[in-house]
């Protein structure tokens, strides 16, 4: 009677402590805009309408419908993950690993290095991208099943899940990986790294600043008058200065027609 009375207890112990560990708050919502929800760990659906200072627990996933936007910072070691628009993903941890596993969508990654104890893991259903300290992206297509990592700074690694390869990708680079067990490094092309949901990338907004500046500058040297227009505008000609002159007094011919009619 004792031995199964104990092995209840402990089962129940065990299953109080998973939960326990599954609901520990890893991280909170930054920014929130339109539609964003939680589907709390446990949950089978997505419930909880999110706001700025939203707690993430172990185990929550989240969605952001169309034309929304969140920003989720992790507590520990502050690295970031931007969620662009028609996103799913779940957070999910273990004592020494950070995974968020995408169902469908983009993110965005800052991944800070310092005071950094778990590995930072992106994982799809075709690929998993490993990551130490660096800026990419991640972008999942789940009805085509092709997956595309873009680095901004620093370097990880993608693996595809189907055939077992690995390559690098640094900064500048993108790997494109896919159901069929293809994976593929490329040089990252314009436009590969997606927009910031938050605005405009600072490379940008430093691009149009420039431009009035150029177009002043232009407009300027328009303006200058040159050397050669200068004595044409501010010198009368010879024969301008000489006709109100003859026009004024009488020739030679009409003074001697004059004094033959006197």
């Amino acid at each position: 009677m004792t031995t199964p009375f104990m092995k209840k207890i402990s089962i129940i112990f065990i299953l109080f402590t998973i939960t326990i560990c599954s609901a520990e708050t890893i991280g909170r919502v930054m920014k929130a805009n339109g539609e964003v929800l939680i589907k709390p760990i446990g949950s089978g659906t997505y419930s909880v309408s999110v706001k700025p200072g939203q707690a993430i627990s172990n185990g929550d996933a989240i969605r952001v419908g169309e034309a929304s936007f969140a920003v989720v910072i992790f507590l520990d070691d502050r690295s970031v993950v931007k969620i662009r628009e028609n996103t799913d993903f779940q957070f999910v941890e273990t004592s020494n690993t950070r995974s968020l596993i995408i169902e469908q969508g983009t993110t965005l990654h800052n991944v800070n290095n310092k005071d950094r104890k778990k590995a930072y893991r992106v994982e799809t259903p075709v690929s998993v991208a490993s990551v130490k300290g660096t800026e990419f992206s991640a972008f999942h297509d789940a009805v085509a099943g092709v997956d595309k990592f873009v680095g901004k700074s620093g370097n990880f690694e993608v693996f595809n899940t189907i055939s077992g390869i690995t390559v690098n990708v640094g900064a500048g680079q993108k790997a494109i990986s896919n159901a069929l067990g293809q994976l593929i490094p490329a040089p990252a092309e314009p436009g590969d790294y997606p927009e910031d949901p938050e605005g405009e990338s600072p490379e940008e907004q430093q691009d149009e600043q420039d431009e009035p500046e150029e177009q002043d500058d232009t407009q300027e040297r328009q303006d200058e008058p040159t050397q050669d227009e200068e004595p044409q505008r501010e010198e009368p000609t010879s024969e301008t200065e000489l006709e109100p002159e003859q026009s004024s007094e009488p020739s030679d011919a009409q003074e001697t027609e004059a004094q033959k009619t006197i």
